[in-house]
C-alpha cells in the first residue's frame, strides 16, 4: 500500500489549566477580606478543595457556581473547632498554620481552642520544623504525631530570619498572617533565596486584596493593622501544566 503525505498546519486551540499555585493564593486573600469577592477559572483538585473547606472552618463563607466561587471574607475568626483535614496538600497546611494560630488569639470568640490538622499520612512525613522551631521560640504549642499537627497561641509580630533554601510555602503562610497583627513585622531570607519566585506570587495576590508588602533585597517589611480588601480575580493558566 502506498500513502502519499503532503504538508499541512497544525491550528485549533487548547486550554491551560489554572494555576493551583495561584488558586490557593487566591481563595485564602478572598476569604481574609471584607466584603465579597468573585474568584474565577477555578479547577477543584483535591487540594484546592482542602483549602475550601479549612476556610469555611475560619468562618468564611463559599458558594460554587460552575468553576467560579462567591466568597464573602470573615473579618474577625471563628474557628469551628473542628480537626482541619488538609489531605495530601502541603500548601494547605502550611499556608494555614500561621493563619489558624491567629485564630485562638484572645481577640477571637474562638480563643483558647488549640487547632488540630490532620490529613493523608504522607502529609506528616514533610518536615515542619520552621514552624515547630519559631512557636517554640515565642513560647507556644506545636505538637507533631504521625497523622496530625496541634497548634495554640497567636503567633507574634516581630522580627523573622531564615536560610534561603527552605520552602516558599512557610515565608507566604507568615505573610498571609502577619499583616493582620497590631504590630510590624520583617521576614530576612538568607542568601541564595531559592524559592523567591514564588514568594513573589504571594506578594502579588496580596497586593490584589489590598495587602502592601515591602521588598528590599530578600528582606519583607510587613506593616501591622492591614486589612484585606474584596476583590475580583481570575485565575490565570500555568503553563508548566
Amino acid at each position: 500500500m502506498k500513502v502519499r503525505i503532503s504538508p499541512s498546519r497544525a491550528s485549533g486551540s487548547i486550554a491551560i489549566p489554572p494555576s493551583k499555585s495561584m488558586g490557593h493564593r487566591a481563595i485564602i486573600c478572598a476569604c481574609l477580606a471584607e466584603g465579597t469577592s468573585t474568584i474565577a477559572n477555578v479547577s477543584y483538585s483535591e487540594d484546592i478543595k482542602a483549602t475550601i473547606a479549612g476556610m469555611k472552618q475560619l468562618g468564611a463563607k463559599i458558594q460554587k457556581s460552575g468553576d467560579c466561587l462567591k466568597i464573602t471574607g470573615t473579618a474577625h475568626f471563628s474557628y469551628d473547632g473542628k480537626p482541619v483535614d488538609c489531605g495530601e496538600s502541603g500548601s494547605t497546611l502550611r499556608f494555614f498554620v500561621p493563619l489558624f494560630s491567629l485564630a485562638t488569639g484572645p481577640q477571637n470568640a474562638t480563643a483558647g481552642k488549640q487547632v488540630t490538622f490532620t490529613g493523608a499520612k504522607r502529609l506528616f512525613e514533610r518536615p515542619q520544623n520552621v514552624y515547630a522551631d519559631i512557636f517554640a521560640g515565642q513560647g507556644l504549642i506545636f505538637s507533631q504525631n504521625n497523622g496530625s499537627i496541634t497548634i495554640d497561641g497567636p503567633l507574634k509580630s516581630g522580627e523573622y530570619s531564615f536560610d534561603g533554601n527552605i520552602s516558599s510555602q512557610f515565608v507566604s503562610g507568615l505573610l498571609f498572617a502577619l499583616p493582620l497583627l497590631e504590630g510590624d513585622s520583617v521576614i530576612i531570607i538568607r542568601r541564595p533565596f531559592e524559592s523567591a519566585s514564588y514568594v513573589n506570587l504571594t506578594t502579588q495576590m496580596l497586593a490584589t486584596f489590598g495587602v502592601e508588602i515591602r521588598r528590599e533585597g530578600n528582606s519583607f517589611y510587613i506593616k501591622g493593622g492591614q486589612k484585606y480588601k474584596a476583590a475580583d480575580y481570575t485565575i490565570e493558566g500555568d503553563y508548566s501544566q
